[in-house]
């Protein structure tokens, strides 16, 4: 095999040049750093760098904080508003069938008697619509036992006050029923303030 000896000599010149760039490239780096390391740059640049860093990583961390305590007061005021009013409706509607209960129909005038009837029906309905909300609402597992117990009480609630002749011209005033009522909607109103309190 026969190599041109002026072609070798070109590639021995071109690697000597090669060589040379990469000398001149390395001292220019070495100056470039020495500059730097001497320079006032560094001397606040750092801190700056440093101090801004901290000051978004503070400003997440607020924002995710206060998102968070938001979602958690939004959650407890969602709890308390609905448990206030369910209170308020177990309390008028434990006045309503227990005094319902306690006397004859046919002692009642005939819009009295439906006046009651519906007003028992709708208040028991809200009454179930309230505690289904709660149960809705995100909660810690004893207020969700409460918010359980509240649901079967308040479903008790209803049998027990529709039950029998309700809505029979001819029912009789029954004791025993107005005294289950009272009870059934005592344990209701402990349930919801446990929702309210604990």
């Amino acid at each position: 095999m026969n190599i041109d000896p002026s072609l070798l000599q070109v590639i021995e010149e071109s690697c000597h040049r090669f060589g040379e760039s990469q000398d001149r490239v390395l001292e220019q780096m070495q100056l470039i750093t020495a500059a730097l390391q001497s320079s006032e740059i560094d001397k606040w640049l750092i801190p700056l760098g440093v101090g801004f860093v901290s000051a978004v990583a503070g400003a997440m961390a607020a924002y995710l904080f206060s998102r968070l305590q938001w979602r958690i007061t939004q959650r407890q005021n969602a709890l308390s508003a609905g448990a206030t009013e369910l209170l308020s409706l177990i309390t008028q509607l434990e006045d309503l069938v227990v005094n319902f209960w306690l006397v004859d129909a046919s002692s009642m005038a005939g819009p009295v008697l439906h006046g009651d009837q519906l007003k028992i029906k709708s208040l028991l309905m809200l009454t179930i619509r309230y505690s289904r909300g709660l149960k809705s609402v995100k909660m810690t597992e004893s207020h969700k036992a409460s918010a359980d117990r509240l649901a079967v009480l308040v479903s008790d609630i209803y049998d027990l006050a529709t039950g029998d002749d309700f809505e029979s011209p001819h029912r009789k005033a029954s004791n025993p029923t107005a005294v289950k009522l009272a009870t059934q909607c005592a344990e209701a109103r402990s349930s919801v303030h446990k929702l309210l309190h604990f």
